[in-house]
């Protein structure tokens, strides 16, 4: 998160059915921005953004690096625990 968290990396503004994705999957071409994709069992969204290229995590004091993953947009603590993390496998490009 920069100084503008609200705005995407794609320069539009984060909304719900936003989601980022991580940078291997934006750099390798499998996914590019304004891609509209379909989770099963979470819903479809929009990749706007990228996220960061890793994680710390703070028990181990480690880095994690992010790869292959999707990060939805989500407002409240409760959307959260109702999305938690995921393992998927699937993960489909909608074609319009």
């Amino acid at each position: 998160t920069d100084e503008s968290p609200n705005v995407t990396a794609s320069n539009t503004p984060a909304v719900m059915g936003t989601c980022a994705a991580s940078r291997d999957l934006l750099s390798s071409g499998k996914l590019k921005y304004g891609d509209i994709i379909s989770i099963p069992k979470l819903g479809v969204f929009m990749v706007q953004d990228k996220m960061g290229d890793y994680c710390t995590d703070k028990k181990k004091g480690i880095k994690i690096y992010q790869r292959n993953h999707i990060d939805i947009l989500v407002y409240t603590k409760e959307q959260e625990k109702k999305v938690g993390w995921r393992k998927r496998q699937v993960i489909t490009k909608v074609v319009l």
